[in-house]
């Protein structure tokens, strides 16, 4: 009896090693989306293209236990949107614009398993773990783009062949492994807020805080990008603003290490991005010229131009919020605000990560085009999906031992 005991024990533990891995690397590949160039296509699909596929099989596979389960109507209906958005661009551009909104669809699955996970849970502590192990893993690769391996990363899977790119002074703005600088400088900026989460959240040591902060300037400098090491300037402020009285010395103690490191290397962009007025003039007058005519379209469009509006407009929006609109229309886009800021408000008082990352979204979300980015519409998703798992946190109806949404692994 003793001896099948211990073989039970020594089971279960590699079973939970096994597991906790593999929510590792859920959180790590949603963050490190390589393209899977094995796959011979035009354009090869990305990693979170199969993990989104394998989420909706594990559905279909399970789907007698689904159909038990008590599903929010607000969910539901979210699907149901998503579902009406695909079949209308279908119908009106045709099958190119089914790959934005096909990932939205397999980004909602993964959002919803990341938001059901309970709180303070090991498979919950992996995932953002893993998200910022996979942001520190995309600064290397764009080190390894500046300094000359582009064509090999792109080879690789490592980068994209549609890069967008743009010089400043004699530099050029490498992309890492998205198609235009922003993306990637908001995919590193995101490992700020993790780290914010897991010291409030795990009670983890406050030197994780200058290590996301770290991952953050080194992804908006060598992408010469400000808007979101602005964001994160001003997601630190309102951290050192919250809290109990003593932990504010710590706290003042990271910010000036923090400000120590950016006097040290100089910020984002370069000096000539911060001091030139004539280049942040015309920068300034550029995005409200394009934010007015994307808000003009909107207006005159008010149920959207489907996934591939750009193709209709001669000019970028710089604005996510403008950019759903135009995909999806008003409705979809007043739908989905809402529950950002629901998630921002529920948040607010259980000191869950959902609060940082949300804030950094929602500003950053101003400044540029991000949601055709398959790491950030399954961001988005987990945060539009976090209000009812907060509210079940709250009221305390989570059972902690049984995370929703992966199947067991055998």
């Amino acid at each position: 009896m003793k001896l099948n005991a211990g073989l039970i024990s020594m089971k279960k533990q590699s079973v939970n090693k096994i597991q906790n891995i593999l929510w590792f690397l859920l959180g790590f590949l949603i963050f490190f989306n390589f393209y899977i160039v094995i796959i011979p296509l035009a354009k090869p699909p990305r990693v979170t293209d199969i993990i989104g596929c394998l989420f909706i099989a594990s559905v279909f596979l399970r789907l007698n236990t689904i159909m038990r389960m008590k599903v929010h109507i607000f969910d539901f209906l979210y699907l149901v949107a998503l579902s009406l958005w695909l079949m209308k661009d279908l119908l009106i551009t045709g099958p190119e614009s089914l790959i934005i909104t096909f990932r939205w669809i397999m980004a909602f699955m993964v959002g919803l398993v990341i938001a059901q996970l309970p709180f303070q849970s090991t498979y919950r502590y992996k995932v953002l773990v893993g998200m910022i192990f996979g942001a520190a893993a995309n600064v290397v690769v764009i080190i390894l783009q500046i300094s000359g391996y582009f064509d090999s990363m792109v080879a690789l899977g490592l980068g994209s062949k549609d890069s967008w790119y743009a010089n400043i002074g004699s530099s050029i703005r490498y992309a890492g492994l998205f198609e235009y600088p922003n993306a990637l400088a908001l995919v590193t900026s995101i490992s700020l807020p993790l780290s914010l989460g897991l010291v409030q959240e795990f009670r983890k040591p406050f030197w994780v805080v200058i290590v996301g902060f770290c991952i953050t300037a080194l992804g908006c400098g060598l992408t010469y990008t400000r808007a979101p090491f602005i964001v994160s300037c001003l997601l630190m402020l309102i951290w050192l603003l919250n809290g109990q009285k003593k932990q504010t010395i710590r706290k003042v103690l990271i910010v000036c290490a923090i400000m120590s490191i950016v006097l040290l290397f100089g910020m984002p962009g370069g000096e000539d991005r911060w001091s030139d007025n004539v280049y942040m003039e015309n920068n300034k007058d550029d995005r409200l010229a394009s934010n007015m005519n994307g808000l003009g379209l909107l207006i005159s469009s008010p149920f959207g131009l489907g996934a591939l509006f750009k193709d209709q407009v001669s000019f970028a929006v710089h604005n996510a919020y403008l950019q759903l609109g135009l995909m999806a229309g008003i409705p979809f886009l007043g739908f989905t605000i809402i529950q950002i800021l629901r998630a921002i408000q529920k948040s607010i008082s259980l000191r869950r990560s959902e609060l940082w990352v949300a804030l950094t979204l929602a500003f950053n979300f101003f400044f540029e085009e991000h949601l055709t980015n398959p790491t950030i519409v399954i961001l988005i998703m987990w945060i539009i999906f976090a209000p009812k798992s907060l509210v079940d946190h709250e009221i305390g109806t989570l059972d902690k031992s049984k995370p929703i949404g992966m199947p067991p692994v055998r």
